[in-house]
């Protein structure tokens, strides 16, 4: 079970993922899906390692995965466990085989969320494991 928010803006994302982070929330638990030609300068440069750099949301880009691009467009990078998540739906297909699809599960509506992402906005979900834990990201997402 994930509770999720769409972001405007990176810097809005990256405040709140400090906000998980200092309630005990780890990499673990929390993924991002974001734009990469949206990406702030600094998280565009990558380490020798392929690592991105800067902020809380760097951190948790630094395993992320370029999943399911359709019609051209760069794929959406996704960390975290939304990954696996996310790569079934791209490798069976759903909304002409992007990763939109998976996000339905979410309670999102894909059109919105590309729309954001193609904007600047970055998807920050959080994986929960009971109503109490769900309850505690509502309020800090």
């Amino acid at each position: 079970m994930y509770e999720s928010k769409l972001y405007e803006t990176y810097a809005d994302a990256d405040k709140a993922v400090e906000r998980l982070h200092a309630l005990g929330f780890g990499q673990d638990a929390i993924s991002v899906v974001v734009n990469p030609d949206q990406l702030p300068d600094a998280d565009k440069q990558m380490g020798n390692d392929g690592a991105a750099v800067g902020g809380a949301l760097g951190a948790i880009l630094a395993a992320a995965v370029a999943i399911g691009a359709t019609g051209g467009a760069a794929a959406p990078l996704v960390a975290g466990p939304l990954v696996a998540l996310l790569a079934g739906s791209a490798g069976v297909g759903l909304i002409g085989g992007s990763i939109f699809g998976g996000l339905l599960e979410l309670g999102l509506q894909a059109d919105d969320v590309r729309n954001a992402l193609d904007h600047g906005g970055v998807l920050v979900a959080v994986k929960v494991a009971s109503d109490d834990e769900r309850a505690k990201v509502k309020a800090a997402l």
